[in-house]
């Protein structure tokens, strides 16, 4: 009698991967009773459904030429082994200027991302409707969604509005006061 033995339960392959280029075992080793091994060559028909997205797929492996042992009895079975799919990992970076002059619009925000996006601004935990126009500081933070075929990232940067009329406005105000002459009665 024989048993087979292979060094793999599962292949894992990068998203992406054409079956044709999948590194499926094309040979595994038998090993008799008495301890000798004979090279036993079969091959791996494409799951159905393989279509290179993320997932995990059964493979069988079917012995084509049992070598040394000539399977007599017919103890060569089919071997089952899973081909895990990765999910793709995307990329993405958002950029703004860290400081910006109030001047009514919005900073510009240059996001590049390898699939599609979306952008949220928040002033502190708040998630605000859209990018903000008035004095303070803010976070801008680009997602892309963790979906069926990839792995779900963010990208943020903070920056600041300040608004200098207003600053200048309370500075004059202070200096005035400051100048401003004062008896006492």
């Amino acid at each position: 009698l024989a048993s087979y033995k292979y060094n793999f339960s599962s292949i894992k392959v990068a998203n992406g991967t054409a079956w044709e280029d999948v590194a499926v075992p094309t040979e595994i080793t038998a090993t008799m009773s008495d301890g000798t091994t004979t090279t036993v060559a079969g091959t791996c028909a494409m799951p159905e459904g393989y279509d290179g997205k993320a997932g995990t797929f059964d493979v069988i492996f079917t012995v084509t030429d049992a070598g040394a042992l000539n399977d007599v009895y017919g103890i060569l079975k089919p071997i089952q082994f899973t081909i895990v799919v990765e999910k793709l990992t995307p990329t993405i970076s958002v950029e703004v200027v860290e400081r910006y002059v109030a001047d009514g619009n919005a900073p510009a925000v240059s996001v590049t991302a390898s699939m599609d996006y979306t952008v949220k601004y928040y002033a502190g935990s708040e998630e605000l409707t859209e990018a903000p126009t008035a004095a303070g500081e803010y976070k801008v933070v680009a997602s892309i969604a963790e979906g069926d075929n990839n792995n779900g990232v963010t990208a943020e940067a903070t920056y600041v509005i300040v608004d200098y009329r207003a600053l200048n406005a309370k500075l004059t105000e202070v200096a005035s006061f400051e100048q401003a002459t004062y008896t006492t009665v």
